[in-house]
């Protein structure tokens, strides 16, 4: 039997402590654009505008009317928009994006951008959604939850303090 308390050294291991090894922040950034994601600030609404500052030569912006084929990424399910096309599901919901060659003026002209909505109530279940996106049966999903709780906590073992025993 190997002994389990032996250190082995990674298969990095040399070139970290050497200082040899790479780094995303070691790379060179010539030639390399920086984006960053415009995101909604409001928890459910209609997108009326997105105003833009006057972007210098060599910086973009990218929003749904930008993506080739469909808006989706396909994940689970082709359910989810790479960018918002008229609506915002959540805070955070991705709207567009602006790139450029420099960091810190992405991040300043991002700050510029002003986004109007006509803000809508929040949906906070998935029985209140309108929006279906695979079936879920939430009933079933819940009694069973519910089973499963009352299960766990009938035994005796589970719920009782140990010490008491």
């Amino acid at each position: 039997m190997k002994d389990i308390s032996r250190s082995v050294p990674k298969r990095d291991h040399y070139s970290k402590i050497s200082g040899g090894a790479m780094y995303v922040c070691d790379y060179p950034t010539d030639d390399i654009l920086f984006g960053r994601l415009l995101r909604s600030t409001v928890a459910r609404g209609i997108i009326r505008s997105v105003k833009l500052p006057e972007l210098p030569v060599g910086y973009w912006y990218f929003d749904s009317s930008d993506v080739p084929g469909i808006n989706e990424v396909h994940i689970v399910q082709d359910d989810t928009p790479v960018f918002a096309d008229n609506t915002v599901e959540h805070i955070g919901d991705p709207i567009g994006m602006i790139a450029g060659p420099d960091e810190r003026e992405v991040g300043k002209l991002l700050r510029m951008v002003k986004v109007e909505y006509d803000e809508l109530e929040p949906i906070f279940s998935a029985q209140q959604s309108d929006v279906v996106f695979f079936d879920f049966n939430i009933e079933k999903v819940c009694t069973s939850f519910n089973e499963l709780t009352k299960n766990v906590s009938s035994q005796k073992h589970l719920a009782s303090d140990p010490s008491q025993q």
